[in-house]
């Protein structure tokens, strides 16, 4: 049994990494895994392996104490299920030079393409939890997951609140409309960090509607903790979901649940128009959104699956050579 630390943005409280978690350790049955967001020296030195992943911050600094710097160069290291569709952060770029294997979840940039020509696109980690099933889904029922990455504070910029101020009244303008015309919505938190909590966006939202009184919030424990097992009925009684998270598609397309992503970035944006209808979150119109929502379909199904085996071996390969 080998020991694996795992980086990314774990222990947050957000349903999409804690998904990847419960994939890898799935992957990886038989290993030691410790899930960190920040890199401490003394634990590195205790570890066999390092993958980083899965998720899409490559843009940003890898987290991690003075010693580390130098001591993860000394370390075999496999990127596992990141988002390559940003530019690559130097601190990335080396540990991506030094990698024995890089599996991407998104098509590459060209710098990345430049860094790792080689890096092998795969599905989403969290999609190896999924199981094939039918599901008899309720009627003209919406789960709407809202981002608080967009939320705006007093401090933002002029162009940050203006974007929110109109979609907030797009969006309420559409679920208003959709209500009156006998559909039910509920809103859910897809987020609980103390700095990021999806709860603020959803009663935002929700306030701005004339016909509040008649949407639905839940709370952020619907997902207890976030195993698929939990969150996957929620998504099953509904029969469409409207996701501002990258993970609300994903887990649409495990789930076969008609989709439609509101997209305000690039890893949103380039989600698979098989799999959701793409809304955009700059200039959303509430046409657009409604007709989005009463046309969307069940998604295509998962392909490619056994490229999870694929990442397994790659790993176990990389701890051969130690």
């Amino acid at each position: 049994m080998a020991k694996i630390l795992v980086y990314g943005w774990y222990g947050h409280a957000n349903v999409g990494d804690e998904l990847m978690a419960e994939a890898l350790r799935s992957l990886l049955n038989g290993h030691e895994l410790k899930f960190v967001d920040h890199v401490k020296h003394a634990e590195l030195e205790q570890h066999d392996l390092v993958l980083i992943g899965g998720g899409s911050f490559l843009s940003m600094p890898v987290s991690m104490d003075g010693a580390s710097f130098t001591a993860i160069g000394k370390k075999p290291v496999v990127y596992v299920g990141v988002g390559a569709e940003t530019d690559v952060h130097h601190d990335h770029e080396r540990l991506l030079r030094h990698a024995s294997a890089v599996f991407i979840r998104s098509t590459p940039s060209k710098q990345f393409a430049a860094v790792r020509p080689d890096a092998v696109l795969t599905p989403d980690l969290s999609l190896a939890l999924a199981a094939p099933s039918f599901v008899k889904r309720p009627n003209k029922e919406i789960l709407f997951l809202a981002n608080s990455q967009v939320l705006p504070t007093r401090a933002s910029p002029n162009w940050q609140r203006a974007a929110w101020d109109y979609f907030k009244s797009e969006t309420a303008q559409a679920i208003d409309e959709l209500i009156v015309g006998g559909w039910k919505v509920t809103m859910a938190p897809f987020c609980d960090d103390v700095n990021h909590r999806d709860s603020w966006a959803c009663a935002e939202l929700i306030a701005h509607c004339v016909e509040r009184r008649r949407v639905r919030c839940l709370s952020a424990t619907w997902y207890d903790d976030a195993a698929f097992s939990k969150v996957r009925p929620t998504f099953d009684a509904h029969s469409v979901v409207v996701t501002q998270r990258y993970h609300g598609a994903i887990i649409s397309q495990a789930t076969g649940a008609p989709c439609v992503v509101i997209h305000h970035h690039d890893k949103l944006a380039r989600i698979d128009p098989n799999i959701a209808k793409l809304v955009p979150y700059y200039g959303i119109r509430k046409d657009l959104l409604v007709s989005s929502i009463e046309t969307a379909e069940v998604p295509a199904a998962v392909t490619n699956s056994a490229s999870f085996a694929e990442v397994r071996d790659a790993i176990e390969k990389a701890l051969v050579k130690t």
